[in-house]
């Protein structure tokens, strides 16, 4: 969900060659779900798309080595995902993911709002995703400065001065470890009951 979002963040820049940019990672991106899903879909087909793999890196030499393990981590991943080919888990991870997503972008928004600034919402929405997933990226202690530094660098196209992105992400940043403080008190609550 947070890629597809964070993709689309590209249409909201003005820029045109990164609308471009964002043409080919949408391709990529859909390219790579689909053999992604065919490669799961059953064992023959997964078997088909390792060897290819196995092929292809046979052929480079720094890979020689790693070409032999395509086909133990393709049957791990699909031994993996075998459990969770119930449509019923499928559908409930998405709607509950899409739920996360939508609700962390709606307290950015009210964020903006609460500063005076009143951007689009799917704008908000897609600026999140992306700077999210480059703060996953980061390898960064919570993504702490480089999610701010996207947004800051994002929220820019569209007129919106540093400082003020700043304040946003901060109070955003903030709503979230409230929940996050109130949520892990929770769960070590539960824990000394049971």
């Amino acid at each position: 969900i947070i890629i597809f979002f964070a993709i689309f963040s590209f249409y909201f820049l003005s820029i045109q060659k990164i609308f471009y940019l964002f043409v080919i990672s949408t391709a990529v991106y859909l390219s790579g779900i689909l053999l992604f899903f065919y490669s799961i879909s059953s064992k023959r087909a997964l078997l088909k798309i390792s060897s290819i793999f196995e092929r292809v890196l046979s052929f480079l030499p720094f890979f020689k080595n790693f070409s032999k393990k395509v086909k133990p981590l393709f049957l791990n991943v699909y031994s993996t995902f075998k459990l969770y080919k119930n449509f019923k888990i499928w559908l409930i991870s998405l709607v509950l993911s899409l739920m996360i997503w939508l609700f962390s972008a709606f307290y950015l928004q009210l964020s903006f709002l609460a500063i005076g600034l009143n951007p689009n919402f799917f704008v908000v929405l897609s600026f999140f995703c992306f700077s999210s997933l480059v703060a996953v990226l980061s390898s960064l202690p919570g993504g702490l400065g480089s999610g701010e530094a996207v947004s800051i660098f994002l929220f820019s196209f569209l007129g919106f001065q540093a400082s003020q992105v700043l304040v946003a992400s901060l109070i955003a940043r903030i709503i979230y470890w409230q929940y996050l403080v109130a949520g892990i008190s929770t769960i070590f609550k539960l824990g000394r009951k049971t």
